[in-house]
């Protein structure tokens, strides 16, 4: 068994590899000639995966990520942080393992790689579950993996704070993480499904759908509905399989949730910040908080979702939920929607006072998979596979109006990026010279470093009170300094960007006064 299934990979790769190296004639063949629209979608795939690398090489430490470092190094051991952290701080195990670990291993470059590797973790997942449920013919592993990274890619850009969610480290292990845990358990699942269940598969996946849980609560309760619908399901169509996966979701996720919930470390959290939300307010803010999702979402992703749907729909044309009737798919949607758009927030908000952007990391991702079914369902009465021509085309129209929009989003998020950084290595340089040239304990002037893309994330910017001393608490201390020695001035307004969406208003050209 394992010699043949040796010897499918090897195919598998030989064949990819010439996919690319020359034998486009074959392929030509076999794919009725529109083979060009698996390298094209492969270099789109690619493409908008290297531009988010590319976002992750260039982030730097933000907020928490101070103050997570000097715990961790006060510590100096990653069993003891984590401990430490379920205690005091929250119960999110999960996070506070991967945040440990990454840092044991990589040290402060984990700012840059953790993001990288949950990308690729998001996107090998994500096309599993294509694999798994969309059969697509020839190619299925590019496909499924060019699909996937738009599909990805798109959901970071509908998030409302792309620096929340996917650039700042310590809250990219909570969502993002958790995503990835949580889909490496649906791929799991997907895989019992398939092949049947054991009594090992079962408590495997009762133990990561218990360590994905341990990230952050609302995924957790969301995977735990999601778990019991599937048992549901499977104790009414007789199918053992779906039945004991659907009870090892909801388990798993049931056990996490109460574990992180209900620890030392969150009961903390929930006094110091006194919260104190009741069910009114909860659902008074539901429409408040469905817009500032929408409001602050880039048309960009879901041109990329529209490009993957048209992309899975022409290459799958033997699959059941391709062809299943637009109702079918629509419904699906809209259950996907209300599970992860609306409880997680309802969970959030049991948490904190008022839902922030970082929050709906996990929305964003169920928005960008109802928006592909979306897209399903309208290609399905209107477009026939048959009709290749014109379904390349179409495909080929949300190909440019992706790209347009998509350049001008890349130049900001990088200018954005670039002046971060130019400025966190002139402040670093600043406070090595007036160290050597006042001497240690001596007053010590630190410029605010501006967070330019919309975010809630804050470094020393004095026009967030509540947040001030423990920011300059974290950097003073990361920089090896006394917060008493130190002084904030006023940042200077030498420098402006253009304007756009992606950008605080106080950092467009046209708001910055003139000095």
């Amino acid at each position: 068994m394992f010699t043949k299934r040796l010897y499918l990979r090897m195919e598998t790769v030989r064949n990819s590899l010439n996919f690319f190296t020359g034998s486009i004639s074959d392929n030509l063949q076999k794919s009725s000639g529109h083979s060009w629209l698996v390298p094209a979608l492969s270099a789109l795939g690619l493409a908008v995966t290297s531009f988010f690398i590319y976002f992750a090489l260039n982030a730097s430490m933000i907020a928490d990520d101070f103050s997570y470092f000097n715990i961790y190094m006060g510590f100096g051991n990653p069993v003891v942080y984590v401990a430490d952290h379920y205690m005091t701080h929250n119960g999110r195990i999960g996070q506070a393992s991967l945040f440990a670990f990454t840092f044991a291993i990589f040290g402060k470059a984990s700012v840059q790689i953790v993001p990288i590797l949950l990308l690729f973790a998001l996107i090998s997942a994500t096309a599993y579950l294509l694999r798994s449920f969309f059969p697509l013919g020839h190619s299925p592993w590019l496909v499924s993996h060019s699909v996937a990274a738009l599909l990805v890619t798109g959901a970071l850009v509908l998030s409302p704070s792309m620096f929340d969610s996917y650039l700042w480290l310590t809250s990219s292990t909570v969502y993002l993480g958790g995503l990835s845990f949580t889909l490496l358990a649906y791929c799991f699942a997907a895989y019992l499904l398939r092949s049947g269940v054991t009594p090992i598969r079962v408590a495997l996946l009762s133990v990561l759908t218990l360590w994905a849980g341990m990230f952050t609560e609302p995924l957790a309760v969301c995977t735990g509905i999601l778990g019991f619908a599937m048992a549901v399901w499977g104790f009414y169509c007789r199918n053992i399989s779906a039945r004991l996966a659907g009870l090892s979701l909801w388990v798993g996720s049931m056990a996490a949730f109460i574990i992180v919930y209900f620890s030392p470390g969150t009961a903390v959290r929930r006094r110091d910040l006194g919260i104190d939300v009741s069910l009114n307010k909860i659902v008074e803010t539901i429409p408040y908080n469905f817009s500032l999702f929408f409001n602050n979402s880039q048309w960009w992703g879901y041109l990329l979702i529209a490009v993957a749907g048209i992309a899975l729909y022409f290459f799958s044309s033997q699959t059941s939920w391709v062809r299943s009737s637009p109702l079918r798919l629509l419904a699906t949607s809209g259950a996907i929607l209300f599970l992860y758009f609306f409880g997680h927030m309802l969970v959030s908000m049991m948490g904190i006072p008022h839902l922030a952007f970082r929050s709906f990391s996990t929305p964003a991702f169920a928005v960008g998979i109802c928006s592909f079914l979306v897209v399903l369902a309208a290609m399905s009465p209107v477009v026939k596979h048959s009709s290749e021509a014109f379904t390349l085309r179409f495909a080929g129209l949300l190909l440019a109006l992706a790209l347009i929009p998509g350049w001008n989003y890349i130049q900001t998020i990088s200018s954005a990026l670039t002046l971060r950084s130019d400025h966190l290595e002139l402040r670093e340089k600043s406070i090595a010279e007036q160290v050597e040239a006042k001497g240690q304990g001596s007053p010590i002037e630190i410029v605010p470093v501006r967070i330019a893309l919309v975010s809630q994330a804050v470094d020393l910017n004095p026009n967030t009170r509540s947040q001030i001393g423990w920011a300059v608490r974290s950097i003073s201390e990361w920089y090896g300094l006394n917060p008493d020695q130190i002084s904030i001035v006023t940042e200077p307004s030498d420098y402006c960007l253009p304007e756009s969406p992606l950008l605080k208003p106080e950092l467009i050209c046209s708001q910055v006064p003139a000095p």
